[in-house]
């Protein structure tokens, strides 16, 4: 099973829609480098003023259960992890 890492490094310039256990995460190519830089990710459970941070070894840690590219846009993969 790969990771979230590995799908960051094979595939350069994409959006990440993951599906979690605890929601979704729209993950932008400017996230995904800055994950691969140790940066955490900043989220909100649908409270804009909710910011939260995740830290990026925990999103780049999730292993990848299934991974479809989306039917209309080429830089966007839908992702279910952990």
């Amino acid at each position: 099973m790969e990771t979230i890492r590995e799908i960051i490094e094979k595939n350069p310039g994409k959006t990440l829609d993951l599906f979690t256990s605890t929601g979704y995460l729209m993950v932008t190519p400017e996230v995904c480098a800055g994950l691969l830089r140790h940066e955490p990710m900043k989220m909100n459970p649908g409270c804009s003023e909710c910011d939260m941070e995740v830290p990026a070894d925990m999103v780049l840690a999730m292993q990848v259960f299934s991974m479809a590219p989306d039917d209309k846009d080429e830089n966007l993969l839908h992702i279910m992890t952990e």
